[in-house]
C-alpha cells in the first residue's frame, strides 16, 4: 500500500501540471478563435472552469493524502517527502482561495453579464495565482520525481 501511495504522490502533481497546461491551451484557443462569439466564449468558461477546479482539487488532494500514506516508504526520504507535501499543501490552499475569492465572483459576473473593471482585475489576479499554483505544483512534482541516489545491492 505504501508503494501505491508513493506512486500516486508522484503521479498526481505531474498529472495536474499536464492537465492545467492542456486546459490553458484549449481555453486560449477558444478565446482567440474568430469562429466563436464573445458571449459564447464567456458561457464556455462557466462550463469549463468547474471541471478545471474539480480536477485541481481532486489531483492535489489525492497527492496530499497519498504523500501522508507513503511517508514511511523510504524511497524519497523525509526531507523530500516534507517539501513535496508542503508545496502541494500551499498550492491546494491557494487553489481554494482562488476558487472562493476569485473564480466565484468572476462566474457570477459572467452569469449576470456585468463585465466591469472589477472583472478585469479579478481575471488578471486569477491568471497570476493559477500560474503560481501550477509553478509550485511543478516544483513539487520535480522534487518527488527526481531520481534518488542509487542503492548498492547486497
Amino acid at each position: 500500500m505504501r508503494g501505491f501511495c508513493l506512486m500516486l504522490f508522484r503521479f498526481c502533481p505531474a498529472a495536474w501540471v499536464g492537465a492545467a497546461t492542456l486546459f490553458v491551451i484549449v481555453t486560449i484557443g477558444i478565446a482567440r478563435s474568430p469562429n466563436i462569439e464573445s458571449d459564447t466564449t464567456m458561457q464556455l468558461t462557466t462550463v469549463l472552469f468547474p471541471i478545471y477546479y474539480t480536477m485541481e482539487f481532486s489531483l492535489l488532494g489525492l497527492a496530499l493524502l497519498a504523500g501522508f500514506g507513503g511517508l514511511t516508504h523510504g524511497e524519497l526520504g523525509p526531507i523530500r517527502s516534507f517539501i513535496g507535501m508542503l508545496l502541494i499543501g500551499i498550492a491546494l490552499a491557494g487553489a481554494v482561495g482562488d476558487y472562493i475569492w476569485i473564480y466565484r465572483p468572476l462566474a457570477e459576473m459572467i452569469q449576470n453579464k456585468t463585465l466591469t473593471e472589477d472583472f478585469r482585475a479579478l481575471h488578471e489576479a486569477s491568471k497570476h495565482i493559477n500560474m503560481t499554483i501550477v509553478s509550485v505544483v511543478f516544483i513539487s512534482a520535480a522534487v518527488v520525481n527526481w531520481p534518488g541516489r542509487a542503492r548498492k545491492r547486497d
